[in-house]
This record gives structure tokens, C-alpha cells and sequence, in this order.
């Protein structure tokens, strides 16, 4: 549907995105504050054993973390990405 040029979602995509953007925010926020309780010393029980640089704060993470730090970024990127190739594609199927 197009409003002036410009696609309306519909009430369910709204939703849809709105819950898409409250997932993420929390997964955000959830991640960073177990990176920020994270040990300064070392600790072989808990597996927190890599170091990583907070701030100039050097604490020790776990390897799971530590693989999550490399590639979360990238996927706000890979979607908006996605999402403008899908929007590309559907403004050329309509005209």
C-alpha cells in the first residue's frame, strides 16, 4: 500500500518491528551488562579467561563472549542491508 509515494506498513509489520527492535535492544543491553560485571582477574571456574580492553580496563571474558563481540556488530548492518534490498525490489515490481 503507498501513501504518498512512500509504503505504509501495515498494523501487524509495526508490530512486527516494533517487538524486532525490543528483542534487540534487550539482547544489547543484556550482553553489555554481563561484559561490565565481568571479573578483572582471571577466573578459570567461570571460563572467564580472555582479556578484552573495556575502556582502557582490561577484563577477562569467556570465549563464547568473546566470539560475540566479533560478529554482533555486523549484523545490524547484514539487516539493513537486507531490508533496502527488499525495499529496492518491491519498488521495481510496482511501476
Amino acid at each position: 500500500m503507498l501513501s504518498a509515494g512512500r509504503p505504509v506498513l501495515s498494523p501487524f509489520r509495526k508490530y512486527l518491528w516494533a517487538l524486532y527492535f525490543a528483542v534487540c535492544l534487550g539482547w544489547g543491553i543484556h550482553d553489555w551488562g554481563e561484559i561490565l560485571a565481568s571479573p578483572t582477574m582471571p577466573n578459570t571456574t567461570t571460563g572467564n579467561i580472555v582479556p578484552y580492553n573495556n575502556h582502557g580496563k582490561i577484563i577477562y571474558i569467556t570465549r563464547s563472549q568473546s566470539r560475540a563481540m566479533i560478529w554482533e556488530p555486523c549484523i545490524g548492518p547484514i539487516l539493513v542491508l537486507i531490508v533496502f534490498l527488499i525495499r529496492q525490489r518491491q519498488t521495481r515490481h510496482r511501476t
